[in-house]
């Protein structure tokens, strides 16, 4: 076990060094649930993996006494510049869906000395994940009322923060608006890559959201973003499949088609269920690979979200029921693109 000493502590942990300074242990300041003090660190660890793929070794949850914690390599390097962080969070969202809000906290994204840029503070991101999943994991309401809550609440927090820094943060704000735009309206979209393409996009999307955010009508520019960035079956199937295929690597994995519990399924969850609602999942994948229409995937969705064995759970609310719902947001998202430009004579079939 590494030696750690004290090194900083952030709005979301405490953070500690180990004595070659290689390594980042980082421990929740603020445990809500018992279910947050294991299921916030195994969070982490997904997210800044996903966050930060291209920098090795990868992240990993340890238990120190009753406490569940976890390690990331230690990032050296200085602060990245407006553009580089413009383009990583792009990068970002294309990986993850998330906006990382707080891009221009001081020291946010570090640029190594090979060239990398990293986000070395991914906790208001889980903070957001935690959120969303609550939310969609509440029977009753509706997907298409999450994202409204989600991001009234990051408003009402980083509206007038973003405001302050625009000077020094222009692209990255631009970038970051432009993006919860897109996250709120069109839940759908994955690969925003063409905000890079063509910049100028990225400044009629920021002016939308300051439009919508005083309730001003901007249902032209999400017509026109329907015409971007269009609707069609193979991408809302990728969506779906890869909420399901997340779900599953959070609960466990597979070694010779066995499916074998994370220690954390093994001890905070309860395994028979776990493994029942993965080969429901794994199911469900096969089903919506076979499928063509839009229609039939949400059939399945809804169908299962049916089964009230299946969105039960060991604890306060369901991870399963929270991914079907996130499936079930990009279908209504999709329904509404495409009944839109159906109107406009679009050719995207039902």
């Amino acid at each position: 076990m590494y030696n750690w000493r004290f090194f900083a502590e952030g709005s979301y942990n405490k953070v500690y060094i180990n004595e070659d300074r290689s390594k980042i242990l980082k421990i929740r300041k603020r445990i809500n649930t018992h279910e947050a003090s294991y299921d916030e660190p195994s969070r982490s660890v997904r997210l800044w993996n996903l966050v930060n793929g291209h920098i090795l070794p990868p992240a990993y949850t340890v238990k120190i006494g009753s406490i569940f914690a976890w390690v990331c390599p230690y990032v050296k390097g200085e602060q990245a510049n407006d553009e580089e962080i413009k383009g990583a969070l792009i990068d970002i969202f294309n990986s993850t869906r998330r906006v990382v809000i707080d891009a221009i906290s001081p020291r946010n994204f570090i640029k190594t000395e090979a060239g990398k840029i990293v986000c070395v503070d991914i906790g208001f991101a889980v903070e957001m994940d935690v959120m969303e999943d609550a939310h969609l994991a509440r029977r009753g309401r509706r997907s298409s009322d999450v994202s409204f809550v989600i991001w009234t609440r990051m408003h009402q927090q980083y509206h007038q923060y973003l405001y302050e820094n625009r000077y020094w943060y222009f692209e990255t704000i631009e970038t970051i608006k432009a993006l919860i735009f897109i996250r709120k309206n069109r839940p759908d979209i994955f690969d925003v890559n063409f905000l890079k393409d063509h910049p100028e996009y990225t400044y009629r999307l920021s002016i939308a959201y300051d439009q919508q955010l005083i309730y001003q009508d901007v249902d032209d520019v999400i017509r026109w973003l329907g015409y971007e960035r269009g609707i069609d079956i193979p991408n809302i199937k990728e969506y779906c499949i890869l909420e399901l295929k997340r779900y599953i690597e959070f609960r466990g994995s597979f070694e010779d088609e066995i499916f074998k519990p994370s220690s954390i399924s093994q001890f905070f969850r309860n395994p028979s269920l776990t493994s029942l609602k993965v080969a429901a999942a794994r199911n469900l994948i096969e089903q919506i690979n076979d499928t063509f229409w839009l229609d039939d995937i949400k059939a399945l969705i809804e169908s299962a979200q049916l089964n009230q064995y299946l969105i039960q759970s060991h604890y306060t609310r369901s991870g399963f029921a929270s991914c079907l719902r996130k499936c079930m947001t990009y279908i209504n998202a999709a329904e509404l693109a495409r009944d839109d430009l159906q109107a406009s004579q679009s050719l995207i079939p039902r």
